[in-house]
């Protein structure tokens, strides 16, 4: 990066007397570089003359020269697309008034207040990145703010209970997805992807974190749905419709193992894996996401959307091309930033909102990494402790909540490994997820019609046994020879039904 008087020594003399002139640094009779070199050079190191020459600039301009210091480079295509070309005086080429005297655009009025250069040594309209002056970079801090109190509702991993974070959510949400494609045998996608509306309210109603959108009757509408199903996808749990092997090993995986595997599948997915499932930045191929997840390791406090894209670009240098082919301007990449930050990101709990007293710019949000985010961010090879995920006991976690003759409802625990409720949801119906209780719980219902229902689909007695033992519900007697006998094959019951049905569990 050039200083500011190397860089005004490079200007051609017509454009550095428009620096002068625009600056209000140029005398009469002076015409030779040398003498406007120094005084320029002068003004913006003498402290009077400086805040003379900051008020010049509009407060958009003091803005973009910050954001310029803070990156280092920018990639000129987007910085042009973003702030407008400049225009240079030459043979054949005036205008009136001259582009000094009334800039047309931020990029011309930084250009004549000698703000704007080229990262390499060249002419400006064919640079590949742009940059401030080094020298002037600690004139112009980036933008100040105050982060107030924490929110404990909107922190990840600090003041909510393990099994209320979002990451936890997000685990016990796709295990009721899988939990509900496996209560479906003859379940069909549309096009290998979409629910249909029959199916959307009874499995959104078994969600943590309902989709509000889901009763509108679209799955493509719904991006909860979307996204839960996506991640499935992308970690090959599910494939039209049907829970895969790899899915059913998922299910018994401690929390911490399968919210890893939901983290390297979102972030290896192919953009037409992520564009299929209308995902946000599907458009940005690899190494999207990775560019930005490695500037998202390095935060240390509070930062917005369009903080992490102007550190982005300033640290890859090596990507200029990759960005000017993918973004029209430098507003793209913080939009694109922002989705992830507001959706996958805070569903994963990498990342949660922070309130501030006063925002850089009104339309931005401030974040801040969670202990969750570091984890997932650490490199394996690091130790770094694991979020606060468990799975509580089934045992403890599951209760008979009622019994009359051969219909029984069983309580779980939300927060069971998923692998319970999955293994039970051939055999019950889902009633109702009861989020107000403490822990939250699944309501379902045993009978002999719904074993019948499971058996004729393949599943058979033991199965259920074991599901029920692992519980800690054990079948009486009488009541396993209610459900023995609606299996088929099964002739040699020697009670009856009626005299089995006034026992329980």
């Amino acid at each position: 990066m050039l200083t500011l008087a190397e860089y005004l020594a490079a200007l051609p003399h017509r454009d550095l007397r428009g620096v002068v002139t625009r600056l209000g640094l140029r005398q009469r009779d002076q015409h030779r570089k040398e003498v406007w070199i120094a005084a320029v050079t002068q003004a913006w190191f003498n402290a009077t003359e400086r805040a003379r020459l900051l008020a010049l600039l509009s407060p958009t301009a003091r803005a973009v020269a910050a954001r310029l210091a803070q990156a280092g480079e920018l990639p000129a295509a987007l910085f042009w697309a973003e702030y407008g070309p400049i225009r240079r005086p030459g043979p054949q080429r005036a205008w009136t008034p001259p582009p000094w005297a009334r800039p047309q655009c931020v990029s011309e009025e930084l250009y004549y207040a000698g703000l704007l250069a080229p990262a390499a040594p060249g002419h400006i309209e064919t640079a590949a990145r742009l940059t401030l002056p080094a020298d002037l970079a600690a004139f112009f801090p980036p933008p100040s703010f105050h982060p107030s109190s924490f929110i404990p509702s909107l922190l990840s991993g600090q003041a909510l209970p393990p099994s209320q974070t979002p990451a936890a959510r997000l685990l016990h949400d796709l295990g009721q997805v899988a939990s509900y494609l496996v209560s479906q045998p003859g379940l069909t996608l549309q096009h290998g992807r979409w629910l249909a509306p029959a199916h959307l309210e009874p499995l959104n109603r078994r969600l943590l974190q309902p989709d509000p959108t889901a009763l509108l009757g679209r799955h493509t509408a719904a991006p909860r749905l979307r996204w839960l199903f996506f991640l499935a996808a992308a970690a090959g749990l599910q494939a039209q419709g049907r829970l895969t092997p790899l899915g059913y090993a998922w299910l018994a995986e401690p929390p911490s193992e399968r919210l890893t595997c939901l983290w390297h599948a979102w972030r290896a997915a192919a953009p037409a894996l992520r564009q299929a499932y209308r995902q946000p930045a599907a458009d940005l191929p690899a190494p999207w996401p990775d560019l930005l997840l490695t500037v998202l390791a390095q935060q240390t406090g509070p930062f917005t959307a369009g903080q992490l894209a102007t550190t982005l670009l300033g640290q890859t240098p090596t990507y200029n091309a990759y960005f000017t082919a993918h973004l029209a301007d430098l507003t793209t990449l913080a939009e694109r930033i922002n989705a992830l930050l507001a959706a996958p990101l805070t569903d994963f709990g990498v990342i949660a909102r922070r309130p501030a007293d006063r925002m850089p710019e009104p339309r931005d949000v401030l974040f801040e990494l969670t202990p969750t985010g570091v984890w997932l961010l650490t490199p394996a090879q690091t130790p770094w402790p694991a979020p606060p995920l468990a799975d509580v006991s089934a045992a403890a976690a599951a209760r008979l909540a009622s019994a009359t003759g051969d219909v029984w409802q069983i309580a779980i625990a939300a927060c069971t490994a998923p692998v319970y409720h999955a293994g039970l949801a051939p055999y019950a119906v889902h009633v109702e997820l009861r989020a107000a209780a403490d822990p939250p719980q699944h309501l379902y219902q045993l009978t002999a019609a719904t074993v019948a229902t499971a058996a004729a689909a393949g599943y058979g007695l033991p199965s259920l046994l074991a599901i029920l033992a692992d519980l800690g519900l054990g079948l009486s007697p009488a009541a396993a020879c209610v459900v023995n006998c609606t299996l088929p094959h099964n002739t040699n019951c020697s009670t009856s039904r009626t005299g089995a049905r006034a026992n329980t569990f």
